[in-house]
């Protein structure tokens, strides 16, 4: 890989050293602890020098870990992968090692091993979350949009050979850029990091002229990123912490401060103020101004935060900048957030190494209006690359960012841009939740969207409006899931399959619930003892399809909540009851819905059960006439097989049941006629019932004559007509269920 971005890390800082006696003390000191003071002072390149030199005295595997460090704050992924690699193999302790060089395997474009590494961190740490992250971009790499079609990407013609980056929009198509560039100078103000120049802004003409800022900003020291706003009136930025005197924090480190400054109307700018918030004891920097001056947002190392660099925002009110803000964890991690930009269309674009991504700092995207409900989204390739990417800014379709990829002329370099669609393309799925009935918007409906698997992604309550809104993802199919009180729910799909499309309507109306139930208790015909356990089935007649499939609680009941009609609407339903030991039954619900409320199916239908058992004669237990027969015939009569039709009913409603078919006689007649004459018409009943349907396996027709007379009426007595009715009988009794 190639080179390398040397001016990249929001916290530049100077070492001020007051030892008089310094080079005399080195004479006294290793060469690994002459590396040590030279990386404290961010002499990084010489440090590296150093700690080669006490390698070559000793193995120790701390040195090496320490030349990592140093290539890896030089920001060279290909050295510091190297050195890490060694390190490790030395079987370093240091759990960021891995974090570090996974980081800079992935930089390298090496997803697969950074993973490996990135999991190995992992396994060190419960509290970061940049593993997850990272190894879920990497993952996701294919899925990142890649915008060659819609962005082309030129590099710029004012770079140098030194590191220029975070160009801001100035005057017309004027351009402020920061630059390490050699100044004319016959002493060069060089910073320790890596023997560069300090940082100074820059100013780009279209005509090709570039010239250095007002001297009123640019110091000795470092200057830049800046912010320009109010119609170029006005600046913000960010410089070491330099007012005519060099301040530093009690560990002796000039840290990054902001400035503000105003343009006079002869062009010139006054002399810079110092922001409200500054601190020596940490740096605030890489500021961004919305244009109206409103909104502040920057860049900080201040206690609380995340991670190393986070965001914050501050916002100008009665004359002054309020008290910044972390902006959450939306937005920041555990790594380096930074070089943010907030476009006219109030969205912000800043840079991060802790979300994840191609390698190195990623660019990012997310709309400010819609902050606590979206999360960064990568803005993919041409902007992004396995190097630095960062300080972009765009305004009508074009722009510029800063990287140290392949094909910069070395370390960072400015590229221009242009693009035919928007940056950050945030699809949209909104709509309004009304009532049926009235067409009014319903505030405070639950509205939850659901994703392919079902499950649960996000939930929203609408406002006075009856509105929501959710942020959902291109080619991706959803469920949308409503439910309020006194309303019955609602749900619809949404497919989102048109990436041109950005903005996705979808309103529900909601029905009101007036509370239709059906409410049984179902008890024992005879004793009147509540049944529990019985399944109750229901089949919508309308429909046809499944309503209800419970069994009966500890009380006898059944609940049917019926959830999909309106006044006035009918309902029909066909109702099985079914319990071991008991007559199943069948019966059939019709009503018209003229009231809110339950409906008590008890007042309707009868539906008590029986109790059966072996033995048990069906003919007892339902409205079965007598089956009569024509003086001496067993043909079955028109009047009869309407009775053995309720028997066929019964079967079938109760498939395990057999029954026997016993047919009996008076005693008038000869008992051979008469048992034989008994047979004939037991077995033509039965072989009716089989005609219906019935196998002939479950019921079987035997005749009994007189032999099994219920009263006196036996031979010689003489019986009135109506008891010897009572012997000529049909039983159905139960032989097996």
């Amino acid at each position: 890989m190639k080179a390398k971005s040397k001016i990249k890390l929001l916290l530049f800082a100077i070492l001020i050293s007051g030892h008089a006696d310094g080079q005399i003390g080195n004479l006294f000191k290793t060469s690994e602890q002459r590396g040590d003071e030279l990386f404290n002072e961010f002499a990084y390149t010489q440090a590296i020098d150093q700690y080669k030199i006490a390698l070559d005295k000793t193995d120790k595997p701390g040195i090496v870990l320490k030349i990592a460090d140093s290539y890896r704050k030089l920001n060279d992924p290909a050295s510091s992968s190297e050195w890490y690699a060694k390190a490790l193999e030395s079987q370093v302790s240091e759990p960021l090692a891995y974090l570090h060089y996974a980081e800079a395997l992935s930089s390298m474009e090496n997803y697969e091993d950074a993973k490996k590494w990135y999991k190995k961190y992992d396994t060190f740490t419960s509290e970061d979350n940049r593993p997850d992250m990272k190894i879920e971009a990497i993952d996701n790499l294919t899925n990142q949009e890649d915008r060659s079609k819609q962005v082309t990407i030129t590099l710029t013609g004012f770079n140098s050979g030194a590191s220029d980056f975070s160009p801001t929009f100035y005057e017309g198509d004027q351009v402020l850029f920061v630059s390490a560039r050699e100044q004319n100078k016959a002493l060069p103000n060089l910073f320790n990091w890596d023997k560069s120049e300090y940082l100074n802004i820059y100013l780009a003409d279209p005509s090709g002229t570039i010239e250095a800022f007002h001297k009123q900003i640019n110091s000795k020291y470092h200057e830049g990123p800046m912010a320009i706003y109010s119609n170029a009136t006005r600046m913000i930025f960010t410089r070491n912490d330099y007012f005519g005197s060099l301040g530093r924090s009690s560990e002796g480190i000039t840290k990054l401060k902001l400035y503000t400054s105003s343009k006079n109307a002869d062009g010139t700018w006054n002399k810079p103020l110092k922001f409200k918030y500054n601190s020596s004891e940490y740096s605030v920097g890489h500021p961004t101004v919305t244009e109206d001056g409103t909104l502040l947002i920057f860049v900080s190392d201040m206690p609380g935060g995340y991670g190393g660099t986070d965001l914050y925002w501050s916002k100008w009110v009665e004359g002054e900048w309020s008290e910044p803000e972390n902006m959450g964890k939306t937005v920041n991690t555990k790594g380096n957030e930074m070089f943010p930009f907030v476009s006219d269309e109030n969205q912000l674009f800043f840079a991060s190494n802790g979300h994840g991504g191609f390698g190195g700092l990623d660019q990012f995207g997310i709309d400010l209006e819609k902050l606590d409900k979206s999360i960064p989204v990568n803005l993919g390739k041409p902007l992004n690359s396995s190097f630095d990417d960062f300080g972009l800014i765009i305004r009508a379709g074009k722009g510029y960012f800063s990287s140290n990829r392949e094909g910069s002329k070395n370390n960072d370099d400015i590229y221009s841009f242009t693009s035919t669609g928007p940056l950050l393309r945030s699809y949209t799925l909104k709509g309004v939740i009304a009532d049926s009935d009235k067409k009014q918007p319903l505030s405070n409906a639950a509205v939850s969207l659901k994703g392919p698997d079902g499950k649960v992604l996000e939930q929203a309550i609408t406002n006075a409006k009856g509105e929501y809104f959710f942020l959902v993802d291109p080619e991706t199919q959803y469920t949308l899931e409503v439910t309020k009180e006194e309303y019955l729910s609602n749900n619809a799909q949404v497919d989102i399959n048109d990436n041109t499309k950005l903005d996705w309507i979808k309103n529900l109306n909601l029905k009101p619930d007036y509370g239709f139930n059906l409410l049984g208790t179902i008890k024992e015909k005879g004793s009147g003892q509540a049944i529990e356990g019985v399944k109750v089935t229901m089949i919508d007649n309308m429909t046809g399809k499944q309503a209800l499939n419970v069994t009966t609680d500890n009380k006898g009941e059944f609940f049917k909540s019926i959830e999909d009609k309106e006044l006035n609407d009918r309902i029909s339903y066909q109702i099985k009851l079914e319990r071991e030991g008991y007559l199943s039954k069948m019966m059939t619900y019709n009503t018209e819905l003229k009231e809110p409320g339950t409906i008590n199916l008890n007042e309707f239908l009868n539906i008590r059960m029986d109790k059966i058992d072996v033995g048990t004669d069906i003919g007892k237990l339902i409205d079965i006439n007598p089956i009569y027969f024509d003086l001496g015939k067993y043909n079955i009569r028109t009047d009869a097989a309407m009775e053995l039709d309720k028997i066929v009913k019964i079967m079938k409603e109760n498939p395990t049941i057999e029954i026997e078919l016993g047919s009996h006689t008076d005693s008038r007649g000869s008992a051979s006629s008469n048992e034989r004459l008994s047979d004939n018409r037991a077995k033509a009943s039965a072989e009716y019932v089989v005609s219906k349907g019935i196998s002939k396996n479950r019921i079987t027709g035997k005749g009994y004559g007189e032999s099994q007379l219920i009263n006196r009426c036996s031979d010689g007595v003489k019986c009135s007509k109506d008891e010897h009715q009572k012997n000529r009988r049909t039983e159905f009794k139960i032989i097996k269920y």
